[in-house]
């Protein structure tokens, strides 16, 4: 597929994820020159491993300074110093699929997912180190898995909304299920969360509205009149549903 992973900007910096097949590395350059602040040598994807297509996402440790989490098959879960440039903490053979989603934060767990082809394959929810200590696996989940879309959370609730609708409700700090529902649909974009509603859009172009508790509700179908694969946007109090 080519390049896949999106870029971020943190503070003077853009850093991206550069895990192909092939020669693979995290980069950061400076955002106004596009110099090379830093570059840490990754191991080489392989057609095995696969490329990873996973935003990294900043993660801020309390009372500590802040770390950048990147994902992929062939390296696990990574945080990176983005001031030194340097690993900080690595759990390997945490994800055994391609990482297209991107990690996020929840139950003071760092939460990612991986696949194969159109199916999601595992959860795997990692406990960043403490002081003098390793940063473990909390859990996984190999039941209804997202591969695409990106989980979201609430409170103390892991939403899981798979590429085929399958959604599923967990307690964001054990991986316990609260709830599991199935929509007649499938999808690409992530949800997003605006208050106490979750919104995705499927492949069809419909966009779903399920409320963000631990009981299911469907709350709305709306369909936009086109295909779409993206994710919803929200600014200014108005939402952007972006189609073919």
């Amino acid at each position: 597929h080519g390049g896949g992973t999106s870029p971020i900007v943190f503070e003077n910096l853009v850093i991206i994820g550069n895990d192909q097949e092939a020669k693979s590395s995290l980069i950061a350059v400076d955002r106004k020159t596009g110099r090379t602040a830093w570059e840490i040598e990754r191991k080489d994807g392989g057609v095995e491993n696969k490329g990873s297509y996973s935003t990294p996402m900043v993660y801020q440790p309390e009372g500590e300074p802040p770390q950048i989490i990147f994902t992929s098959r062939s390296s696990g879960i990574t945080s990176v110093d983005p001031k030194a440039g340097k690993v900080v903490w690595e759990v390997r053979d945490a994800l055994p699929g391609r990482c297209v989603s991107s990690p996020i934060l929840a139950g003071g767990l760092i939460v990612a997912t991986c696949g194969t082809s159109e199916e999601g394959q595992q959860v795997t929810a990692v406990r960043p180190p403490a002081k003098g200590a390793e940063a473990k696996i909390a859990y996984t989940v190999t039941k209804s898995p997202p591969y695409i879309p990106t989980p979201i959370v609430k409170d103390d609730l892991l939403f899981l909304w798979g590429d085929r609708g399958r959604l599923v409700c967990l307690r964001a700090a054990t991986g316990e299920q609260v709830w599991k529902e199935r929509l007649e649909a499938e999808f690409c974009g992530s949800p997003i969360r605006v208050g106490d509603k979750l919104y995705c859009v499927s492949r069809k172009g419909e966009a779903f509205v399920i409320a963000a508790g631990d009981k299911y509700a469907l709350l709305g179908r709306n369909p936009l009149g086109e295909l779409s694969y993206a994710t919803p946007a929200v600014a200014g109090g108005v939402l952007y549903f972006r189609t073919l």
